[in-house]
């Protein structure tokens, strides 16, 4: 079982270093390389992470959309290769699920606040937002009803302490028959559906500001989990409920265009709003596998290599999400390679 001083332990071992999020396109590029193919843009980009990983400089950790774009590689060889080049890359660390961070990002967001009126520095979500590659699905406890308790502790101890092991190769191998995990036709035919009924609007501000409200819809549950166990240290100008917790949101994003201290729930509604601006636009099944890629680098990592659509879209005036986290945005592999042969020579100077 992942415990909190887990999250804590792999916390401070993460944030010293700098965090590179590949998106699937950037994994093929140097996978290539694994297997003889590539360019030698892609050779020199390959290079350049592994001698900041091994010198334990750089980690390139991944995603739940990291593991089920992986799964969509119809060669088998080509994915494992794939998958093996990830645990090294990643130091078989993650994001935690998306629900889960919404829920730590929530509770920081809530304490940065009373420790600010206090005069006080906010604390940060970062510290807080990463696991182990076999949680990437989420934790999940092991029961064992009819056993002796002492046994059961026993089995999940060793289980856990195994388990705690794996990384995406052994997760994928571990599957007889690899199968995508997740589909979003559905859930785009009615984004689209959506999209099409409701265009009576003027200005991006409105649009963002029903996406917000919709947003946090999707995690009321999680929301009201949050409030209820930070119920007993509530302070007068907290919320404490979900309809007062919606109108304080909504404020600040009125006043500012975002909620900073909300970046997974805000970076993905902003980017939802972007599409629906355009109205032409069409949402299509990658597009929310994008948004998940931008909703857990950006704001926990140092930069983002991806793909041009994602990150024309992402430093654009509408959202300059860049310049409001202080992330490297690049899609190029040029640009990627200068990027990081600039990364070596600082860290060589350190």
């Amino acid at each position: 079982m992942w415990e909190q001083q887990d999250t804590i332990d792999l916390g401070k071992k993460i944030l010293p270093k700098r965090r590179y999020y590949l998106d699937t396109k950037y994994w093929i590029y140097i996978g290539d390389i694994e297997r003889g193919r590539g360019t030698i843009v892609h050779k020199e980009i390959h290079q350049a992470l592994h001698s900041l990983v091994e010198n334990g400089n750089a980690i390139c950790p991944i995603s739940y959309h990291s593991f089920i774009e992986l799964e969509k590689q119809s060669d088998k060889q080509s994915l494992l290769a794939t998958a093996k080049l990830m645990d090294k890359l990643s130091d078989k660390v993650c994001f935690i699920p998306y629900d889960g961070i919404f829920q730590q990002e929530l509770i920081c967001y809530l304490r940065s606040r009373q420790l600010i009126r206090r005069g006080l520095p906010a604390v940060s979500a970062a510290k807080y937002v990463w696991t182990n590659t076999p949680f990437l699905f989420g934790d999940r406890d092991l029961e064992f009803p009819d056993a002796p308790k002492e046994g059961a502790e026993l089995v999940k101890n060793r289980f856990y302490a195994y388990w705690k092991t794996f990384g995406v190769l052994d997760l994928v191998s571990a599957r007889s028959e690899l199968k995508p995990l997740h589909h979003n036709s559905n859930i785009v035919e009615t984004l689209n559906e959506g999209k099409d009924k409701n265009q009576n609007w003027t200005k991006f501000e409105q649009i963002s500001l029903c996406e917000i409200e919709g947003g946090l819809s999707v995690y009321k549950e999680d929301a009201n989990k949050v409030l209820s166990e930070l119920s007993k240290s509530s302070e007068n100008g907290d919320p404490r409920s979900y309809s007062e917790l919606l109108e304080m949101i909504k404020n600040e994003w009125k006043t500012n265009g975002i909620v900073a201290g909300l970046p997974f729930l805000s970076i993905k509604c902003l980017m939802h709003s972007f599409f629906r601006y355009n109205k032409t636009q069409r949402f299509k099944p990658n597009d929310l596998s994008d948004f998940g890629h931008a909703a857990w680098a950006i704001p926990y990592c140092n930069a983002f290599f991806t793909e041009r659509s994602l990150a024309s879209m992402t430093t654009s005036d509408l959202l300059k999400l860049d310049q409001v986290y202080g992330t490297k945005i690049l899609w190029k592999e040029e640009k990627v390679l200068d990027y990081l042969k600039n990364e070596l020579e600082v860290c060589a100077k350190q």
